[in-house]
């Protein structure tokens, strides 16, 4: 029995042990948005450790009185922060796939709706505009950046 992808294609399994295309890219702003479940897996994941960790940072913060509390905050802060980023990766990618490019204007989208989730945890509508225009400001440019051939963080001085 063959195996067949989405569209009957044979899938050759050669071709995918040797496919390294994913690792080249840096961060999510330099993978094509068109790649759907694989962004948001990934978005889902590195937005839930780092809800995680900011969730341990307000321990420190606000100490609390039992373990069960301690954990459930924990867990809301991963759990918003995945939700977050699932939704960002989701709405850019179907942005993408609609308008069949990848420009900043999909990640501005995906931006605006993650705000948007903001503002339906905080239950309040001005922080969900807000966040949203934050999120898709700061997405846009983000993606504008990378676009344009700027670094992305700290880059060694060549002598």
């Amino acid at each position: 029995m063959d195996l067949t992808d989405l569209y009957g294609n044979p899938v050759d399994f050669t071709k995918l042990r040797d496919n390294t295309e994913f690792m080249r890219f840096k961060n999510f702003v330099d993978l094509p948005a068109t790649n759907g479940l694989y962004n948001t897996v990934r978005m889902t994941g590195g937005m839930g450790t780092y809800g995680v960790l900011i969730g341990i940072w307000t321990l420190g913060l606000k100490r609390p009185k039992t373990a069960k509390v301690a954990l459930q905050r924990v867990a809301t802060t991963s759990a918003s922060c995945a939700a977050l980023g699932a939704v960002f990766a989701a709405s850019t990618s179907v942005a993408a796939g609609i308008r069949g490019k990848d420009t900043p204007l999909n990640y501005a989208i995906g931006g605006a709706s993650a705000g948007f989730v903001t503002g339906i945890l905080f239950r309040s509508f001005a922080v969900g505009n807000g966040m949203a225009a934050v999120f898709a400001g700061s997405a846009a440019l983000a993606k504008h950046w990378i676009m344009e051939g700027y670094p992305v963080g700290y880059e060694k001085p060549q002598f």
